[in-house]
């Protein structure tokens, strides 16, 4: 019964993903520390891309570089990804909290501080070219590549 709950609730059943898990805290608590003496962000940001490289290299040297088939059938790697894909959905889901209040609060703050000679319709004119321009360039580039990569050629 214990094997079974560490096994498919915690997916803590093998030592290696415990180890595993282990070394990204310590990572984690790397970047805190790095933080706490006031290293550069830009520095922290290249410390984690090469630790995250180099973690995923290791990883998949340790699994012998399984393909997915193989890699589905490696418990402590299947364990392992889903830990990752709960840590990284979890810190998507905040950056999507942040974002709304962020923009509004930036937003507000431009409206508050605009200068009084700029002429209030011009300035909404320029924005809304603006956004339908950009607008008009990702729908494109988004036409673009879903006609060259043929996407959803399997949906019919």
């Amino acid at each position: 019964m214990d094997k079974q709950f560490f096994q498919d609730f915690l997916m803590l059943s093998q030592a290696h993903t415990i180890a595993t898990l282990a070394i990204l805290c310590v990572v984690f608590y790397a970047l805190k520390k790095m933080r706490d003496i006031k290293i550069n962000f830009s520095l922290r940001m290249l410390f984690a891309l090469l630790m995250g490289l180099g973690f995923g290299f290791a990883l998949q040297y340790l699994a012998n570089f399984p393909d997915a088939e193989e890699a589905s059938n490696i418990l402590w790697y299947s364990e392992t990804k889903h830990w990752f894909a709960f840590v990284s959905s979890v810190f998507v889901a905040f950056i999507k909290m942040l974002v709304v209040p962020l923009v509004s609060i930036c937003i507000i703050k431009v409206i508050i501080e605009i200068d009084k000679n700029i002429k209030i319709s011009s300035l909404l004119g320029i924005s809304l070219f603006w956004i339908l321009f950009s607008t008009a360039i990702a729908a494109t580039l988004g036409i673009f590549l879903g006609y060259s990569f043929d996407l959803g050629s399997n949906f019919a």
